[in-house]
């Protein structure tokens, strides 16, 4: 972020305020960090973090000065956030985690706010959550004496003011997963999720989860006579923690989770089969003792799946 002010009369100053973000990929104009990942052997834990620089310089001469800012995260109300980013998580009690800030020249967990000086050159380090979102950055920016400058947010300009502040935001979620949707034709239906899910939107997968849906329900299908098997979870509409019972954790438990779950729906890799097919019988764990079962887990690159004692299956696909 970088501050350009005019060196001139007070009554007349004025500033542009551009926002840079370093450190993390676009989406559309709005930066994108990855969720830190679930700590699972194929995932290992370790922090997710992104960029923002400021600077402050003199429109006419483009001379570098000195400002004092400081940021300081945020929550964004899902009511007011246009287009919507909050990774599927819906009427959560607790509250969002924002990840933290703190000054990159210094070292160890920061928190939610910190002031520099852009001279030094001014650089905050930031370190993601692990369920996706929408966090909001605000900026306050204090001048030189000699000048002024305007309030941005987003881009959006305001007034002119001795000290101006500044409303952006980054999305912490994971590109590239796409929405699965089930046709009559498709040889697998949906479970209906109940009115007030806590996470409506939870179709979500890379291309090969889609395929190899597909294909394990078309190889269950023909087995049966033409009996569907149903799908429960995959992952949220950008990935990152899917806190089955609305805690905003993994390990949080409630009547329909007594043991939290769903560690490892975080990339589009993984979805669990209802325990009833859509004829209301049993899967039997997909069949999976046949021989033609095994070898659609094969075909399908299946990494992982796993039969559990309420009936519903678990695949992870690589």
């Amino acid at each position: 972020m970088n501050a350009s002010l005019k060196p001139r009369p007070w009554d007349t100053l004025g500033v542009a305020l551009i926002g840079l973000f370093v450190g993390g990929a676009a989406l559309g104009q709005t930066p994108v960090i990855t969720p830190k990942p679930a700590n699972l052997p194929d995932t290992p834990s370790a922090d997710s973090q992104g960029f923002v620089k400021f600077g402050c310089w003199s429109f006419f001469t483009q001379t570098p000065i000195n400002c004092e800012v400081t940021a300081t995260l945020g929550r964004i109300d899902p009511a007011a956030a246009t287009p919507p980013f909050f990774g599927g998580h819906k009427d959560h009690t607790s509250l969002q985690p924002i990840g933290a800030i703190r000054d990159a020249s210094t070292l160890g967990q920061g928190p939610n706010e910190v002031t520099g000086q852009t001279i030094n050159g001014f650089t905050i380090l930031y370190t993601a959550e692990e369920a996706s979102g929408q966090v909001q950055l605000l900026t306050k920016w204090t001048p030189p004496d000699g000048f002024v400058c305007q309030d941005m947010n987003e881009d959006n300009p305001g007034e002119f003011r001795r000290q101006c502040n500044g409303i952006n935001h980054f999305s912490v979620g994971l590109k590239g997963l796409n929405e699965l949707f089930a046709t009559p034709s498709d040889p697998f239906v949906f479970k209906p999720r109940p009115p007030g899910d806590l996470h409506p939107g939870a179709h979500f997968g890379t291309l090969s989860l889609q395929q190899g849906i597909t294909l394990i329900g078309k190889t269950y299908s023909d087995l049966t006579g033409g009996q569907r098997p149903r799908i429960t979870d995959m992952s949220l509409p950008v990935g990152g923690l899917f806190d089955i019972c609305g805690t905003y954790s993994a390990t949080g438990t409630c009547a329909s989770a007594s043991k939290g779950g769903h560690v490892s729906h975080r990339d589009g890799h993984d979805v669990d089969f209802s325990s009833i097919d859509d004829a209301g019988q049993s899967i039997d764990c997909v069949l999976e003792t046949t021989d033609v079962m095994k070898g659609a887990f094969k075909k399908a690159n299946v990494a992982f799946h796993q039969c559990y004692v309420d009936g519903h299956y678990h695949v992870r696909f690589r």
